[in-house]
């Protein structure tokens, strides 16, 4: 799961000096699609997961990240 919030992260956070920003929008699109295919037990310990990184971080722009994470994917409602 980590790695999973630490790709979307990169993908989130990098500048088109890291990497053209269409490409970051298509694999954040393409890795929230595959999120959303999570059955609800599934859905609900990566929300769990998240928010223990979130409390664990010291990087504020990641701990931002990870607080918005279930949202922006799609993982819960709004």
């Amino acid at each position: 799961m980590r790695v999973v919030m630490q790709a979307t992260a990169f993908f989130e956070l990098c500048d088109e000096d890291e990497l053209d920003l269409q490409v970051a929008l298509r694999q954040l699109e393409w890795i929230s699609w595959e999120l959303q295919r999570l059955n609800p037990a599934e859905r609900d310990a990566l929300i769990a997961f998240v928010h223990r990184e979130a409390e664990a971080t010291d990087d504020p722009d990641y701990r931002a990240f990870l607080l918005k994470f279930p949202q922006a994917l799609g993982l819960v409602d709004d």
